[in-house]
């Protein structure tokens, strides 16, 4: 069965936590980012898996979600949200190398993250992102552009 609606917004309540007060059922956050996330996400994961694919286009749509919705009058959960990922700091890349004088730590990164794009770097900030890029992954590097 594929992702619904419906589906999308029991992920929000139930796995995300997200609850009424802070996104009403009828905000269009969740149907932009339920959009977005079907047009995002490779068709070609629902052939292989009837499972993950709903939860590809759940996790990245909550991410979405983090990153865009605005917050409704007496509610800063987006915000605060956004503040404790740190979405609005900018990352160039992951960190490889760091030195002072008596100490020093070097990250081995894995050939995906050579190939990452913006939103790549963006998604990561999240566990929702996470879970998504994992699923993206798992699928294979040459056809979703996750290498």
């Amino acid at each position: 069965m594929g992702p619904t609606l419906e589906g999308y917004v029991t992920f929000i309540r139930t796995v995300a936590g997200i609850d009424a007060i802070a996104l009403p059922d009828n905000s269009p956050a969740i149907t932009t980012s339920y959009g977005a996330a079907l047009e995002i996400v490779n068709l070609s994961i629902g052939m292989v898996s009837s499972m993950m694919y709903p939860a590809a286009v759940y996790n990245l749509g909550v991410d979405l979600l983090i990153h865009w919705a605005p917050d409704v009058d007496g509610s800063t959960y987006f915000a605060d949200a956004r503040k404790a990922y740190g979405t609005y700091n900018f990352v160039a890349g992951v960190l490889s190398g760091s030195h002072d004088e008596s100490t020093g730590q070097t990250i081995n990164n894995p050939d995906f993250f050579k190939g990452m794009q913006m939103s790549d770097l963006s998604n990561l900030k999240t566990p929702f992102g996470r879970a998504y890029l994992a699923i993206a992954q798992w699928y294979g590097p040459t056809i979703w552009g996750v290498s």
